[in-house]
């Protein structure tokens, strides 16, 4: 059959999109135009079913490498399941290299609300919007704190996070939170607030994407006297596969405060949204 790519302008996709969603049964869902790209540390807001594969290296201070395994599951149109699976290897005073799995870590995320506005003659990925979620989580004690992985107690965490889709595929996402072990022998309680702004480009309509984004990380101990960290993430996200459910991001944590006695770290992830496709669709 002839290539359709051009056929339509973006006034007429829009109204083919108006016409597909309005065949939708149960309205309510967040729309996908809300779907920011991931960033390495700060949570998105939109629910999702992907899995999530993200590594950790320090390159400097003691030699650690740190794993998460993310399954992530919408429920219904508003909630997501999370179990986060962290797992690594860290270097002990004594040299020895120890391996284990860290604090497993189930959540429900919830999405409170969700607002897209897109002008009838506008591409729909210039879209502009908003979406709110909350998640509340549940950690396991199933870490080593001996070998600095995890810190063995049971906690719970909640954050807030907001995101917002500005004009000419840019973005920016906040989340506040905090973590509250059931005991501090093994580590504080502490809070966060975390930030992620960046831009996609396209290398056409449909081709693609790379998303360069910079983030900016604070986080506090509830002790009394003590200070915050912050630290600065730049770096990269690009689709792998024409349909962009399989995605890979890179990047490089600097800290900025207490830089000589925090490690710096690479951080990558790979990403596969499920939801959209399997493991070989979409690569032509």
């Amino acid at each position: 059959m002839p290539a359709f790519e051009e056929v339509l302008n973006a006034a007429e996709i829009n109204r083919v999109v108006t016409y597909l969603r309005g065949l939708c049964t149960e309205p309510g869902w967040p729309q996908g135009e809300l779907n920011v790209p991931r960033a390495l540390v700060t949570e998105k807001a939109f629910p999702e079913s992907e899995t999530v594969l993200t590594a950790t290296a320090a390159t400097s201070g003691r030699a650690t490498v740190m794993n998460e395994l993310a399954y992530e599951r919408t429920l219904g149109r508003r909630d997501q399941l999370e179990i986060a699976t962290p797992f690594g290897w860290a270097r002990q005073p004594s040299g020895a290299l120890v391996g284990g799995l860290g604090d497993v870590a189930v959540g429900i995320k919830h999405v409170l609300f969700s607002r897209l506005h897109a002008e009838p003659e506008q591409p729909l990925y210039d879209a502009t919007g908003s979406i709110l979620s909350v998640q509340s989580e549940l950690t396991l004690p199933t870490g080593n704190p001996r070998a600095g992985l995890g810190t063995g107690v049971f906690g719970v965490g909640m954050f807030v996070a907001y995101d917002v889709v500005l004009p000419v595929q840019s973005f920016v996402q906040l989340q506040g939170g905090t973590d509250l072990p059931f005991s501090t022998r093994n580590g504080p309680r502490s809070m966060y607030l975390r930030s992620a702004f960046g831009k996609s480009f396209s290398q056409h309509e449909f081709g693609r994407m790379w998303s360069p984004m910079v983030e900016i990380v604070g986080t506090r101990d509830f002790i009394h006297g003590a200070g915050t960290d912050w630290d600065v993430v730049p770096e990269l996200q690009v689709t792998l596969n024409r349909r962009q459910h399989i995605r890979a991001a890179v990047g490089y944590d600097f800290p900025v405060t207490d830089a000589a006695g925090r490690a710096r770290q690479v951080m990558a992830y790979f990403l596969w949204d499920w939801f959209d496709g399997g493991w070989l669709e979409g690569w032509r």
